[in-house]
């Protein structure tokens, strides 16, 4: 199974976000990260789409940023589905607030504790904000494929 690949011509990048702060015991990162680890991708799921509303489209790549305290880094990639399309849906955190979320063909996510590292990205891709107050901050397109490569060498570590 591939665990990574180069970015296609128009295809775009985005950041979609997670701080284990806020959600802590998250079951969706460490099932996937096990599903993985096993061979199988994660598959579809749902993530908040942050302020975005429109932009992301069918093949579009994302990547799963861990954020808050450290280790801070990229622990996902996916792909859009279908049109890409946003909608509304109940919180995550019960509040009962909407919030606007994206499907993702989940491909591989690693360990939560051992991403690809912030520091790392920032150095090599340096054209992207990587450290954005939630998701849906688009990849540079310069960046992406750095992203990709940088990506494919750390799940080949």
């Amino acid at each position: 199974m591939s665990r990574a690949r180069e970015a296609l011509p128009g295809q775009s990048g985005f950041l979609l976000t997670w701080n284990p702060r806020y959600r802590p015991s998250y079951v969706w990162v460490d099932d996937a990260a096990r599903a993985s680890a096993r061979g199988q991708r994660p598959g579809r799921a749902d993530w908040g789409s942050g302020g975005r509303k429109h932009g992301y489209r069918r093949g579009d790549r994302v990547f799963l940023l861990r954020q808050g305290a450290e280790p801070r880094g990229i622990v996902g990639c996916g792909v859009i589905p279908d049109d890409g399309g946003t909608w509304m849906g109940e919180h995550w955190n019960g509040s009962g607030r909407l919030k606007r979320y994206v499907a993702v063909d989940w491909e591989f996510v690693v360990d939560p504790d051992d991403p690809l590292p912030l520091d790392l990205l920032v150095a090599q891709a340096s054209r992207t904000t990587w450290t954005p107050q939630g998701s849906g901050t688009r990849i540079a397109d310069a960046d992406l494929p750095v992203v990709e490569r940088l990506w494919a060498e750390h799940l080949a570590e």
